[in-house]
């Protein structure tokens, strides 16, 4: 017999943390790879684009302003598309059937 009965039939907010989460589906897990990874080629590719533009504009170089604009920034551009897709298709995809709500009032 359990030590620990309920009385009432109301539930509780532990009930969530009672149950192990099932593992997120592969698709969940691919798309979600894909976003962090093009996320971090989108911000390190900025950070080096303003960096590198910056620098050419301190040594007065006008080719090295125009290689940063033209090939770390074009990297960053398509990996912020594929951020913009995969997020998408996050947003259409579960992490979880039981997974709790996300709570963004708080």
């Amino acid at each position: 017999m359990s030590t620990h009965q309920r009385t009432n039939h109301t539930v509780d907010s532990n009930d969530a943390t009672d149950s192990p989460t099932p593992p997120a589906s592969l698709w969940y897990r691919i798309l979600r790879t894909i976003f962090t990874t093009a996320m971090t080629v989108t911000v390190l590719g900025g950070i080096l684009a303003v960096a590198g533009q910056a620098l050419g504009l301190v040594v007065s170089s006008g080719p090295v302003v125009l290689f940063f604009a033209n090939y770390p920034s074009k990297a960053a551009f398509i990996a912020a598309s594929v951020v913009c897709i995969s997020s998408l298709l996050l947003s259409y995809c579960k992490a979880s059937k039981s997974a709790p709500p996300v709570d963004d009032e708080g």
